[in-house]
């Protein structure tokens, strides 16, 4: 708990033009990798030549990319805005809970994309069963 006290008041005691440039280019990165990885999905949908194994991985990377995007990033950029985490200890865990799952299933997805020799829905079904890791 020591190692926590120097970094929440190093966030805190920050300049305001750092405060603005950090939480300004971190929203950016934010709505890019939202819109990034939904163009990605919507490609593989679109055009039935990208629905391939290997185009599974990606699309299951690109959906944990999202979810991150959605359900943890906001937070993370009102927190640096603030300089002081402002939602309550519970979703503080639950937050903490969210980064690591899909950032697991995102390492996950990137290890054994290509790894596997199976056919479209075999692929179809691994894929699936990392996304839902997510939720396990």
């Amino acid at each position: 708990m020591d190692s926590v006290q120097p970094l929440s008041f190093e966030l805190a005691t920050r300049k305001n033009y750092l405060v603005w440039i950090e939480s300004v280019l971190f929203a950016v990165i934010n709505v890019a990798a939202f819109f990034g990885n939904l163009s990605v999905c919507y490609a593989v949908y679109r055009n039935q030549r990208l629905r391939t194994l290997s185009n599974m991985f990606v699309v299951a990377l690109a959906v944990s990319d999202i979810l991150m995007s959605t359900c943890c990033m906001p937070f993370s950029v009102a927190t640096l805005f603030r300089g002081k985490w402002i939602f309550g200890e519970t979703f503080c865990r639950f937050h903490g809970f969210g980064v690591f799952t899909f950032g697991l299933a995102s390492l996950h997805t990137m290890v054994l994309r290509d790894r596997f020799g199976m056919n479209w829905n075999q692929g179809l079904w691994l894929a699936s069963g990392l996304f839902l890791e997510v939720f396990v």
